[in-house]
């Protein structure tokens, strides 16, 4: 069963523009999410997703191979684990 991620209870966003401007309120540290980061983020504010499930979102919206598109999502997800502003299910 492949991991599934969802967003922290220790965080709180809104979108800005383009952005996703996420604060972690127990650090009180702010983090900005870019185009595609805010895409997997709006992506996972619908519940649980798994890599898989979140690569094909960004696969279907940008021209990216699969392997690049894999590769930026977990560098994303491993950042937001991190920071504590997601958890895994």
């Amino acid at each position: 069963m492949p991991v599934k991620y969802i967003l922290s209870d220790k965080q709180i966003s809104t979108r800005m523009n383009d952005e996703e401007m996420i604060l972690n309120h127990e650090k009180g540290e702010y983090f900005s999410l870019n185009e595609v980061g805010t895409l997997i983020w709006s992506t996972l504010k619908t519940g649980e997703k798994s890599v898989e499930e979140l690569e094909k979102v960004v696969l279907e919206k940008y021209e990216v191979s699969p392997e690049e598109c894999r590769r930026d999502i977990e560098s994303l997800l491993e950042e937001l684990l991190n920071e504590k502003l997601i958890e895994t299910v």
